[in-house]
């Protein structure tokens, strides 16, 4: 069973979180039609001293232990971090235990995979010296200037180089499981026979996640900060209508239609709900509030319209997604001590 550990930063986006541990749970469909074979991760979250970490939005996100309490892990996932947390990392936020244990993980066979903003985590702890990596487009001159020994490519959305992956996109969480949950395990990959790992294949996987690859993605697909931007005003406002949104991003709401269609394919209503069902998945996996009071929370005051909305973007209900990831934490707390990740301090 491979081990993933997921690394948790001050700032860090709740969405991707959630939207790696929620592939790795939903994938079961897909290992019964297609590779039985292939396990679930044994999955923890940690952060620098075991402490709640806050999130993009500001809310605790509680861990389940401190970095220097895992001695050993196949993979170590960090999510992305929101934009204005960068400055932070580059002012010498991230402590060096942090740094340290990244190292030492790295030199003792851990893939270290980087999602989206994470590449600067990376950074800040020497592991993208001599190696390729890939970054946005508006992160490529601050990456180069801050980190020279870097070497920055253009072309794949996710690349592998010397076990340590990089990606750009903001919903390359689901490259990033696909590639543990199935390259890994099918194959012994060659650093220098394979560029990257190809986006496309998370194809695949398209008929347990109807979000992923069409437009009927829950999450945002596109890293623009307008998009970001946008999300995080919805999230953050109760039941917001198309004009409310507009306003709030300082534009009108044709302007507004215009620009989630050039980036997202999306009308704003449709933008609106997705990114609502994103937030129910949250709380109905880490809160236990009813689900009337999360369908009220995320905006949708008529529980029978909730009940179809998140059908309609997650293909379960919400009473079977929770149940669905109950069931999930239950399997990973019964497991046998020597199947999860061992629990001796590193150093």
């Amino acid at each position: 069973m491979k081990k993933v550990a997921i690394l948790l930063e001050d700032g860090v986006y709740s969405s991707s979180i959630h939207g790696i541990i929620e592939t790795f749970l939903l994938k079961n469909s897909f290992l019964a039609k297609k590779e039985s074979n292939l396990s679930t991760p044994n999955i923890i979250t940690a952060s620098k001293d075991g402490k709640p970490v806050k999130d993009s939005y500001g809310e605790n996100f509680y861990v389940e232990k401190p970095i220097n309490d895992i001695m050993q892990c196949d993979f170590i996932i960090i999510p992305g971090i929101e934009h204005n947390s960068i400055n932070k990392i580059l002012h010498n936020s991230i402590s060096s235990d942090t740094k340290e244990w990244l190292k030492y993980s790295h030199s003792n066979g851990t893939t270290i995979c980087s999602h989206y903003t994470s590449i600067f985590i990376l950074g800040e702890s020497g592991l993208l010296n001599g190696k390729r990596c890939i970054c946005t487009q508006d992160m490529e001159e601050t990456v180069t200037e801050q980190y020279p020994l870097a070497n920055i490519v253009k072309g794949p959305d996710l690349l592998l180089d010397q076990e340590i992956l990089t990606t750009t996109m903001a919903t390359s969480w689901i490259s990033i499981a696909y590639f543990i949950l199935y390259e890994k395990s099918k194959t012994e990959i060659n650093n220098k026979d394979i560029d990257h790992i190809a986006s496309q294949k998370v194809d695949v996987l398209s008929d347990i996640f109807p979000y992923i690859n069409n437009s009927d993605s829950v999450a945002p697909d596109n890293n623009s900060d307008f998009v970001i931007q946008a999300e995080q005003v919805i999230r953050n406002s109760d039941n917001i209508k198309i004009a409310q949104l507009a306003d709030a991003m300082n534009i009108s709401p044709r302007t507004l239609h215009r620009r989630l269609g050039e980036l997202t394919s999306e009308s704003p209503k449709e933008f609106i709900d997705k990114v609502k069902v994103n937030y129910a998945c949250e709380l109905l996996v880490n809160s236990n509030k009813k689900i009337m009071d999360i369908a009220a929370t995320t905006g949708f005051y008529n529980n029978a319209t909730f009940r179809k909305v998140f059908s309609r973007y997650m293909g379960l209900s919400p009473s079977q997604y929770r149940s669905c990831a109950s069931s999930h934490k239950q399997n990973i707390a019964q497991e046998p001590l020597e199947h999860r990740i061992a629990l001796t301090p590193c150093c």
